[in-house]
């Protein structure tokens, strides 16, 4: 590959380890006390519709384009953990998986709340925190793949 290219390909791992570390720490971060309020409050009647309504407006936008980015990195990067050491291959499969995670914990709320159960709302900020942990997987991946890029 040429030196250029490569140099390209490791700056914008690099900026996209950044942002993954910023965005996913704050989800995680932010969601972890909803997911205990919600938790808390999951029995009460409800409990957390204008939380869930006010988090589609201001989370969902980044979320979904985060989310997206994601599996692209995933599925780019495939070719590079195969022949990497042990390490980049076990970061990449613990990326990979806790994409499916995050998709199964997103895909059960709608599922839930369609059976009039309360858990449903209190998986979706639950959904906001496993999506936090993925993003800062992803960027642990694109940090790895910078470094060892050079």
């Amino acid at each position: 590959m040429n030196p250029e290219r490569r140099r390209f390909r490791t700056l914008i791992a690099a900026f996209g380890a950044l942002v993954y570390a910023l965005f996913g720490l704050r989800i995680f971060l932010s969601s972890l006390a909803s997911v205990i309020v919600a938790v808390r409050d999951a029995a009460a009647p409800n409990g957390g519709v204008a939380a869930v309504s006010f988090a589609l407006d201001v989370i969902f936008l980044p979320y979904a384009l985060l989310a997206i980015a994601a599996v692209i990195a995933n599925v780019m990067l495939r070719s590079w953990a195969r022949g990497a050491d042990s390490r980049a291959r076990t970061l990449h499969r613990t990326q990979r998986w806790s994409i499916v995670l995050a998709f199964a914990v997103m895909l059960a709320v709608p599922a839930l709340m369609s059976m009039n159960s309360p858990w449903g709302v209190g998986l979706f900020p639950l959904t906001a925190l496993v999506w936090g942990a993925s993003f800062v997987v992803t960027a642990a991946l694109l940090g790895l793949y910078a470094l060892r890029s050079r």
